[in-house]
Order: structure tokens, then C-alpha cells, then sequence
């Protein structure tokens, strides 16, 4: 089990990860391993059931926002070359 989550989980995870950078700019690669643990909690209330507090959602919604405006600051920049 270890040996699964260790080499094909996170493996798998960081190959991902490179080929979304090979796809995209690397800061939009960047915003989507940001997210990862906004969507965590999520992800755990909807599966596991887990109390999701108050601090946690503080902290998706300034991930959040923060990703939101580094997308739309890149998306001005790349207006402004073309």
C-alpha cells in the first residue's frame, strides 16, 4: 500500500503536473496545484462526511481569490501582447 501511494499516487501527481506545464504556461500549472488544497476539505465533506470549520473556509476563500486574480492578471497580460 505504501509502495502504491508512494511511487503511482505521487508519481502520477507530479507527471501530471508536468505535462499540464508542457500544455500551459507554468503559472497555470501553478494555480492548479494551489487549488489542491482548497479542494481537499471539499472533497472530504463530501466523501468522508468531515465538519468543515470556519477558519477552512476563510482559508478556500482566500485560495480562492488569490488563484482568481493571478488567472485574470495573466489573462491581462497575454491581452496586451497581442
Amino acid at each position: 500500500m505504501l509502495l502504491y501511494i508512494g511511487i503511482f499516487v505521487t508519481g502520477g501527481g507530479f507527471a501530471f503536473y508536468f505535462l499540464a506545464m508542457e500544455a500551459s504556461s507554468v503559472s497555470m500549472a501553478a494555480l492548479v496545484f494551489f487549488i489542491k488544497p482548497g479542494l481537499a476539505p471539499l472533497l472530504a465533506l463530501l466523501i468522508l462526511n468531515e465538519v468543515i470549520t470556519k477558519n477552512t473556509i476563510v482559508g478556500i476563500c482566500i485560495i480562492l481569490a488569490g488563484s482568481c486574480l493571478t488567472f485574470i492578471g495573466e489573462t491581462k497580460q497575454k491581452n496586451r501582447r497581442v
